[in-house]
Order: structure tokens, then sequence, then C-alpha cells
């Protein structure tokens, strides 16, 4: 991406070291597997975690939508069980939550979960919102390949080859990444490709979900793709209130009488 602002990066990266940091915080709450929130919209906004981030981690993109009027449920699925058997529990939860025409965000890890869901899930789903989704695998995970869920994300695993393409079954699409992400490794294995990817100017994966500038770019994304209906009455545009013209200001001095003229009288005659 040409024209990124060196400084800026370098600041993302420090913004990022102190997330992850902090996430030493939320590790206690790794099990609470759902967190909701009403709105006044008809769509559903669904967050899917990534693998080690509990539901609490969501807190500012959740805000974000929820403002934009989303109801919102962040959901935490699984841990390290393979990914297809992740993808058959969400779409139970789907059933569950009876989600129709659902959006759904999903994290990383949440994002592969989601290319495996069988077609009864699926189908609940309108749009999927990928955010430092590793489509081709990446070498971060090898090390760790005999767990389930971390061998389907690595390089080459039969997991990817079956289910990746899969993301293209969904009405819509939109894969967002990271300038850089430390988890995906080399970085252009998390590209979609196809021109589908949108790639935001700030390094970090916890940035994708945390740094407002991001939230925002990915919130007026979602809107614009799925725009409020204008016969909402919340949304309606408040009509501005008639203000009066200013009265005319009177007066005090009475209007001139004109004097009636001399009979046989002629101007300018002496």
């Amino acid at each position: 991406m040409a024209g990124v602002n060196k400084a800026r990066l370098i600041w993302t990266w420090t913004q990022e070291a102190v997330w992850l940091a902090l996430l030493v915080l939320q590790l206690p709450f790794v099990f609470v597997q759902k967190w909701s929130s009403h709105g006044r919209r008809k769509e559903p906004v669904l967050l899917l975690t990534d693998l080690g981030l509990s539901v609490f981690a969501y807190f500012r993109i959740r805000m974000a939508l929820a403002r934009a009027g989303f109801p919102v449920i962040v959901l935490s699925i699984g841990s390290v069980s393979s990914l297809a058997s992740q993808a058959r529990q969400l779409a139970r939860t789907l059933e569950q939550l009876n989600i129709q025409k659902g959006i759904l965000v999903a994290h990383g890890r949440g994002g592969l979960t989601a290319l495996a869901l069988p077609d009864s899930g699926r189908r609940r789903i309108q749009h999927l919102v990928t955010l430092g989704t590793p489509f081709h695998g990446s070498r971060f995970f090898t090390p760790f390949a005999f767990v389930p869920a971390f061998g389907d994300m690595n390089v080459g695993s039969d997991f990817l080859l079956l289910h990746r393409m899969n993301a293209l079954l969904f009405p819509g699409f939109s894969p967002f990444s990271a300038y850089k992400d430390e988890f995906i490794y080399p970085g252009n294995l998390g590209h979609f490709g196809q021109g589908r990817d949108l790639i935001l100017d700030r390094n970090g994966h916890m940035n994708l979900i945390l740094d407002g500038e991001n939230i925002e770019t990915i919130v007026q994304h979602i809107e614009s793709l799925h725009p409020e209906p204008a016969g909402n009455p919340e949304v309606r545009a408040a009509k501005p209130p008639e203000v009066a013209p200013p009265a005319a200001k009177k007066s005090g001095k009475k209007p001139a009488k004109k004097k009636p003229s001399r009979p046989g009288s002629k101007k300018g005659k002496r």
C-alpha cells in the first residue's frame, strides 16, 4: 500500500503491544460464551471471537455497532477443537437464536469457522465480514499443528483447501485485514485475493477490533451496505421547526399626509 505513513505504522505497533499486554485481564472470562445487546435495527450483528479471546475483548467494536443501532451478539465458539466441529456448533447456535439475515463479523479463526458452516447455518447469514482471517493459513501455527484448531489453520491444511472458497457462497463477503498482522506469516497469506481485500493502514491483529479508526471504517462499511430503512421512525430526520418571518419593525413616526393642492395653483408659478 503506497503512501502509508511510517510514523503511523510504528505508533500502531506500540498500540498493538499495549493491547496484547492487557489481554491478561480478560483471561478469566474466556469461557463466557455470549454477550448480547439490543438495537433498533432488524439485522442482528454476530461477532465471532478469535482463539484465546473472551467476548469482553470486543467491547469497543460492540459499542460502535450498538451505537449504529444494530442488535449485537458476541459469540465464543469452541476452543481448540477442529474448525469443522466449531462450525457445526455455530450453526446450532444460530438456529437456537433464530437468526435471520444476520451479519457475521468474524475475527481471525472465527472467519475460518464461518467458512465451514453447513448450508442450514449459512442461509441464516446475509453478509460475512472477516477481520484478520488467515485464508491461506499461517506458518505461525506450524509448531502447534498437533492441536486440531491450529492444524486446520496451518499452511496447506486440508481444511483450507476444502473450505476457503466457501466465502463466495455468502450473499455478501467483505475480507478486512491489517497492513501487517503479527499472527499471519507471511502477511500475504491473510489476503483472500480476487481483488476483494480491504486492507486497513494500521498494523496489528488486535487493532482490528480495538483501534478507533479501524472500527469506524468497518462499521461505516457495514452501514453503507445495509442502510437503515428511511421509514424507521427513530432515524427520520427531524423536521426543522418553522420559524416565523420577523415582524416588520414599527416606526414611531406617523406617515405624512399629503396636502391637498389649492384649486388653480400651479407649481413653479410665482
